[in-house]
């Protein structure tokens, strides 16, 4: 379990560079390199076969072009053919509550007048207190695949709290969609109230 999962991470430090370099090549033809996957694998991975320009809130004020899809699948998501590789498909019972879903840092966004939560785009205008959920959580599961038998052990860990004048967001392990994750998010400690504001997420 932890040895497949340290195997994978260093595999993408080694794909990082690689997808950087090699997808301004592979973004002229990549309907050719879908076509041809098989033949065309050491290009075909650094493809974003789900978006080649990314999602509608990377899109906004953006133009479909070659910059904008080297931003989304170069570096956002880079070499994201690749990840999906190794994305187990597993049945994950509603009443489990992976870690990385629950343990964040919240802010409040005044400028699209929404929440937005820190865990996963780690910006905002000001930080609420009241309706982050701190600490540390380490947890171990099996669970079955879907569509075929056996289980596969898997591991979560996260961690979102305040560190000197740091605040720190961690994800290590699995999420509950069955990705392998790194997530390492630092910064500096504003100590803003936001209680005033309703939190939809909280009704």
């Amino acid at each position: 379990m932890y040895l497949s999962y340290v195997l994978y991470m260093l595999s993408k430090l080694v794909m990082f560079p690689y997808g950087m370099i090699v997808y301004p090549l592979a973004f002229p033809f990549r309907g050719i390199i879908r076509k041809n996957k098989k033949l065309l694998f050491f290009l075909w991975v650094v493809l974003d076969d789900e978006e080649d320009f990314g999602e509608e809130f990377f899109l906004r004020n953006k133009k479909k072009n070659f910059w904008t899809s080297y931003a989304w699948a170069a570096l956002r998501n880079n070499c994201w053919n690749y990840h999906r590789l190794f994305v187990y498909d597993l049945v994950v019972p509603k009443r489990a509550v992976f870690p990385s879903m629950r343990l964040k840092w919240r802010y409040w966004h005044d400028r699209t007048d929404r929440w937005i939560e820190g865990w996963t785009v780690n910006q905002g205008d000001s930080l609420s207190e009241k309706y982050s959920t701190v600490g540390v959580e380490y947890l171990v599961m099996r669970l079955p695949y879907r569509g075929k038998s056996g289980m596969k052990k898997i591991f979560t860990y996260s961690f979102a709290g305040k560190k000197g004048i740091f605040l720190l967001n961690i994800k290590l392990g699995f999420n509950d969609k069955g990705e392998q994750l790194f997530d390492f998010k630092v910064k500096l400690y504003k100590k803003e109230y936001t209680e005033h504001w309703e939190n939809p997420l909280h009704k």
